[in-house]
Formats: structure tokens, C-alpha cells, sequence
């Protein structure tokens, strides 16, 4: 009776040892959450006002010189406007993504319209890597639209980053939906993972 009773005590105070070290790494967790939540919003903040500079200037161009571009001049013009509004909608959405935790927006998120927009942002990189990215009929689902974006265009980068050098890029998006969820495939035909990784 006397060992039960030891080993009793030994075991409470185990237990005590492990809630004070989960307290603690709670504690650290939530300091760190606000040290992020705070680094985001003055990253988000500094990056508006440049945003904002390169979306003025531009307008302010497209107003008084617009009719001394020739049509190509005209085109990059639209796309320099069309890539700062998309930069400025994903500089406010880094807020948003540091929050995740606590105020997670989720909505009806068009999948085929992020990877559009995101093979518009690649397509500098694209060209020089001479890749496609072949893409059909992608899902709405239900979700937050900045965290697929992130997701999506990581998955990308890493198709155009580690290719086979000499080769032209390709890489496809495709999707299957069933009545619980839909699986999303993103391939390409780079070096692959390492089968020890």
C-alpha cells in the first residue's frame, strides 16, 4: 500500500510538472501569435502606401499620355494597373491571414479565378523558363480565398523553381469533386522530391 501511495505522489507530481510546461508553452505561443499579428500589420501598413505611389502614378499616366501609347504600350500599361490592384488586395489579406486563428473569414472561393491570376503574376517567369501551366474547369469551394492563393501559388512556384534545367516547364492543375470533398492535383514535370524526403 505504502508503494501505490509513493508511486501516486510521483505520478501527481508528473502531472502537476507537465500542466505548469504546457501553461508555459501556451503562454509562448500566444506571445508569439501577437508578435506576428503585429509584424503583419506594419508590413501590410508599409507596403499599402508604395501600392498606392505605383497605382497613382499609373493612373496618373494612363490620364495624360494615354493617347501617346501605341497599342503594345497600352496593353503593359493595363497589366501594370491589374497586377498593383492585385498586389494591394494581397497586402490587405496578409492581415487577414495573421488572424487566421481568431477570425477566420471562409466564403465561396472560384479556384478557376485564383490560378488565373496567378498565372498573370507568373507569366514574366513563364516566359523565361518557357513554361505552361494547363488548367480547365476548376471548382468553387468553400474556404478562404488568401490561404488557397498562398497554397496554389506555392505549389506553382515550386514547379517553376526546381525544373530540369534545359526543358521546358509545364505544369497542370486539375481537380475531382466528390459528395464530400474535392481533390485538388497539381503536377509538374520537374526533378521531383527525393524519394528519402
Amino acid at each position: 500500500l505504502l508503494d501505490s501511495i509513493k508511486e501516486l505522489d510521483r505520478k501527481q507530481e508528473e502531472l502537476a510538472a507537465n500542466e505548469i510546461k504546457l501553461e508555459n508553452l501556451n503562454t509562448d505561443l500566444i506571445i508569439k501569435n501577437r508578435e506576428l499579428e503585429r509584424f503583419t500589420s506594419i508590413a501590410s501598413h508599409d507596403l499599402q502606401e508604395p501600392m498606392r505611389t505605383i497605382g497613382n502614378m499609373t493612373q496618373l499616366i494612363s490620364k495624360k499620355y494615354h493617347e501617346n501609347f501605341d497599342e503594345r504600350g497600352l496593353q503593359i500599361l493595363e497589366y501594370i494597373t491589374s497586377a498593383t490592384k492585385r498586389m494591394t488586395a494581397l497586402i490587405k489579406g496578409l492581415l487577414e491571414f495573421s488572424r487566421i486563428g481568431t477570425k477566420r473569414i471562409t466564403q465561396d472561393v472560384n479556384c478557376q479565378e485564383i490560378v488565373t491570376t496567378i498565372v498573370l503574376d507568373l507569366d514574366s517567369t513563364l516566359n523565361s523558363v518557357n513554361g505552361s501551366i494547363k488548367f480547365e474547369e476548376l471548382p468553387n469551394v468553400w474556404g478562404n480565398p488568401l490561404e488557397l492563393r498562398i497554397l496554389f501559388q506555392n505549389l506553382i512556384s515550386n514547379g517553376l523553381k526546381f525544373r530540369n534545367v534545359g526543358t521546358p516547364v509545364a505544369i497542370e492543375v486539375s481537380a475531382k469533386e466528390s459528395d464530400t470533398h474535392v481533390e485538388f492535383s497539381v503536377k509538374d514535370n520537374g526533378i521531383g522530391i527525393d524519394p528519402a524526403d
